[in-house]
């Protein structure tokens, strides 16, 4: 019996019993192989941080060779940029590194669209909203990208090869969009605390309650013969608000 078969048996756990180590296995063990690990205990447990470092070390040469070779494609020009809608009606898009797929890439698809299947190299902005602001872009600056230059496997999807600039473009109408936005929220949000701001001291300075906000919804009481409610929030003299909830009939 040796370390390594035991750990590649049993496919222990490493847990903390006490304060220490432990090994934990759900595989059935007899008594004389039970008698082994607990002899042999820091030693399997080495091995299996031993063969856990391995993995991890060959999992990140995997991805380091991955990348590298993303990074050649790109750099040679064989991976092009592109916009990619894809999903259903194509509603989503994405802006990304696409490159061709090779022969073997290729087989079992069928002959109408060999020639235009894509791969994804490198995703390089998509947003928060699945590209939605992508297409929104694209239609505000009105561009056009004549047909399709290709699609991805197993995906509805159309891709169409852009520049850099068309890809500046369509960033740079993003990023403003998102500024505007956000300075339209930020001036809302003064007026509405300006607004409140102006009920509470009316409502300090006249000593009676003001109506700070108002809103129907559905009646929260089954037992009440209505459908639905109004809400009204009050200011009080005192700077505290009170919620009434009153049912109509």
């Amino acid at each position: 019996m040796k370390v390594k078969d035991v750990v590649d048996k049993f496919s222990f756990l490493i847990i903390e019993q006490d304060g220490q180590q432990a090994l934990r296995t759900f595989k059935k063990v007899t008594p004389q192989e039970a008698a082994y690990i607990k002899a042999n205990k820091q030693e399997i447990i080495d091995e299996i941080l031993r063969q856990k470092a391995e993995r991890e070390a060959t999992e990140a040469k995997r991805k380091r060779q991955r990348e590298e070779e993303r990074q050649r494609l790109i750099d040679s020009g064989e991976a092009k940029l592109a916009l990619v809608y894809y999903g259903s009606y194509l509603l989503n898009a994405q802006i990304a590194y696409v490159v061709k797929m090779n022969e073997e890439e290729k087989s079992g698809y069928a002959d109408w669209c060999r020639d235009y299947m894509h791969k994804m190299v490198r995703n390089v902005y998509e947003g928060a909203d699945e590209g939605k602001s992508i297409r929104k872009a694209v239609d505000a600056l009105k561009l056009e990208f004549g047909e399709s230059d290709g699609i991805l496997p197993g995906i509805e999807s159309s891709i169409y090869y852009i520049t850099n600039e068309q890809y500046n473009q369509i960033k740079n109408w993003i990023d403003q969009e998102e500024s505007r936005i956000k300075s339209l929220a930020k001036e809302k949000a003064k007026r509405e605390e300006e607004r409140r701001q102006a009920i509470f001291a009316k409502a300090k300075e006249t000593g009676k309650k003001q109506v700070l906000n108002e809103w129907a919804e559905d009646c929260s009481d089954p037992r009440e013969e209505c459908n639905t409610d109004i809400i009204t929030v009050w200011a009080m003299p005192d700077g505290s608000t009170k919620t009434i909830r009153t049912h109509t009939w």
